[in-house]
């Protein structure tokens, strides 16, 4: 039995005497009259019939209406020609693979043959044309990277006594304050001496990102960042980390114009990418340098300082984020963002995206995105991207060997899809690029 699913209907018609396939399900798809175009509005009927679709279940997709070839079959098979091939590379941009893709092809209602993609692009019978999709397996979560070390700027590398305080001042302006005897070995042995060696990372602004080319992510949802760090600490070839209920302090200067919200996030690597998940063991406190005025004390005669709301405190010169920490590592001080209007770009990279970091970088907010490869010939896609939000989208890295670099800037929602071409640059010239996004 045949079974007919129109996308805007509320329920399955089950029609008797099949023209098709038996046990094949058929998913009525509503064009424009008369275009072969794979707009906004069918690409929505494609996704929702595909993404409904079982794993390794396969649907039939009706282009033309049956009551058009009736009246109009040349016309009608040509139309379901172009119509299935333009479905067919719809969801192989997407990511689907093209042997994943298959055309039924019928003549006065009767089955034919089905063809595959490849053959199907030279065929030029006039037979009605259904393109057949079979579902695959979600392929992994792959973001794109370029390989750059994080490590090779940004760093600042210094030995400690370990059994006292210590203050640590990164020239990025960033600190980070750790008690005395805060260290033990990851191995559970005694620290060979209490001189220890750290590396603290400062990570500012979307300059910083894209030299070490980190960004601003928990897997696919969207942050605005308020600085990044990273801290190691050894004792000889010893790694540490830091006792059972003892907290680092970090300070970073204040990045964004409206800071509620953020909270400390912790990195691993994953997807190809240092990834960000929220800590909530870790704590964020915002530091505000507050106006003040000098007043005659009425009752002294003395100068007194007294901050805006009237009440006299001691005055705090920092103005940023303090992020307690009880750990060591990839630490972020960051906030997700409510979207309301948001939208998908498709990005191809002519030549590849392998070996090539593809980011949106946003003009008001201190945010990099990354894009995720959903194929190997180089089409990249950022999910969830708000509307109107102008950008410029990147791409970086080598291919073949040779340091590659292109930008485009961007006004999200103008369009779905983005075609970049990278040039051969130095990797002089690519950091200078880079450098124009500092701020």
């Amino acid at each position: 039995m045949q079974r007919f699913v129109s996308i805007f209907a509320l329920s399955a018609l089950m029609i008797k005497g099949s023209i098709s396939l038996a046990n094949t399900d058929v998913a009525i798809i509503e064009f424009r009259e008369g275009s072969a175009i794979v707009d906004y509005y069918v690409a929505q009927q494609l996704d929702r019939v595909y993404e409904t679709l079982p794993i390794e279940s396969s649907i039939e997709l009706e282009l033309v209406p049956q009551r058009e070839i009736n009246l109009y079959y040349q016309k009608s098979a040509m139309l379901s020609k172009e119509r299935s091939l333009s479905v067919a590379n719809y969801f192989i941009r997407k990511g689907l693979d093209a042997s994943r893709v298959s055309f039924n092809s019928y003549r006065k209602g009767l089955y034919v043959e089905t063809v595959s993609y490849n053959d199907f692009q030279e065929l030029n019978s006039a037979l009605i044309f259904r393109p057949k999709v079979t579902r695959s397996k979600s392929p992994p979560l792959r973001f794109t990277h370029s390989g750059a070390n994080p490590f090779e700027s940004n760093c600042l590398n210094q030995s400690i006594n370990s059994a006292q305080e210590n203050e640590l001042y990164h020239p990025n302006g960033a600190s980070v304050s750790i008690p005395a005897n805060a260290f033990e070995t990851e191995s559970g042995l005694a620290m060979p001496s209490t001189s220890v060696d750290i590396q603290f990372c400062v990570y500012i602004d979307a300059a910083d990102f894209l030299m070490a080319d980190i960004t601003s992510n928990a897997t696919k949802r969207w942050l605005e960042s308020g600085g990044m760090v990273f801290i190691e600490a050894f004792s000889g070839k010893e790694k540490l980390r830091l006792k059972s209920l003892t907290e680092i302090e970090i300070r970073l200067e204040e990045q964004i114009g409206n800071p509620k919200g953020m909270i400390v996030f912790t990195g691993e690597n994953r997807y190809n990418i240092v990834n960000w998940n929220p800590s909530p063991k870790d704590e964020v406190v915002k530091k505000m340098k507050r106006d003040t005025a000098y007043v005659e004390d009425l009752f002294t005669g003395e100068m007194a300082i007294f901050l805006e709301d009237g009440l006299e405190e001691e005055y705090d010169e920092f103005q940023g984020y303090l992020l307690k920490v009880g750990n060591l590592g990839w630490i972020n001080c960051d906030r997700f963002l409510d979207i309301q209007n948001t939208t998908d770009l498709m990005v191809n990279v002519s030549g590849g995206s392998r070996g090539m970091a593809v980011r949106m970088v946003f003009e008001k907010l201190n945010s990099v995105l990354p894009g995720y490869s959903i194929n190997t010939s180089g089409t990249v896609k950022f999910d969830g991207v708000p509307t109107d939000e102008a950008v410029t989208v990147l791409a970086f890295g080598k291919q073949d060997g040779k340091p590659m670099w292109a930008e485009q800037r961007f006004v999200l929602g103008s369009s779905k899809e983005l075609d970049l071409t990278p040039r051969s640059m130095s990797e002089t010239q690519i950091k200078a690029e880079m450098a124009k996004f500092g701020n």
